[in-house]
């Protein structure tokens, strides 16, 4: 392991979005909250991942499905900031 922290890679987009997500339920925007949820999740990140993982040309395994999420956690916290 490089560097002296031993938190993975995929805590600090994971954090930032739990954050923004309870901070916007806080406000009373939920609704919001679960819309970027739906749209970050189902229409970014599953297709994304799924393509980086399976398609024959790009095929990175476990890791594109990795990669997917943590677009998507930091794409849902970049949607969530100007909420607050």
């Amino acid at each position: 392991m490089r560097g002296s922290s031993s938190w993975p890679r995929s805590v600090a987009p994971d954090y930032r979005a739990a954050y923004y997500k309870m901070t916007v339920g806080h406000l009373g925007r939920q609704h919001l909250g679960a819309l970027f949820n739906v749209i970050a999740y189902y229409i970014l990140a599953l297709p994304l991942g799924i393509t980086m993982a399976f398609h024959p040309k790009i095929d990175l395994g476990l890791q594109g499905l990795w990669i997917g999420k943590n677009l998507n956690l930091s794409s849902l916290y970049v949607k969530l900031t100007p909420c607050i």
